[in-house]
């Protein structure tokens, strides 16, 4: 990943990644803004499994949907630890 001219990741949209940095520090505010990225990945999730099913029990979401979901759910995990962490760290 390439990083601008401020040194921001060339990747995130700068404003939001701007505000985020304001709003919750130069720590926090990255790993917030990842927490709103893998939240809108887990509802993209959501929405692709109304349309891929399993195919021997519909019932079922697709078996890839959920493991993606499950590894999303440990990162988000992992940045939440972290934020929390680096919040005590810096009170």
């Amino acid at each position: 990943m390439t990083n601008d001219s401020k040194g921001r990741p060339a990747l995130f949209d700068t404003d939001k990644y701007d505000d985020y940095c304001f709003q919750y520090g130069q720590v926090r505010g990255p790993l917030a803004l990842a927490i709103d990225h893998l939240v809108d990945c887990q509802v993209l999730l959501g929405q692709l499994d109304v349309y891929y099913r399993h195919i021997g029990d519909p019932a079922q979401g697709a078996p890839d949907i959920a493991t993606l979901r499950q590894h999303l759910e440990i990162i988000k995990s992992l940045v939440k630890q972290t934020l929390q962490q680096a919040a005590r760290d810096q009170a």
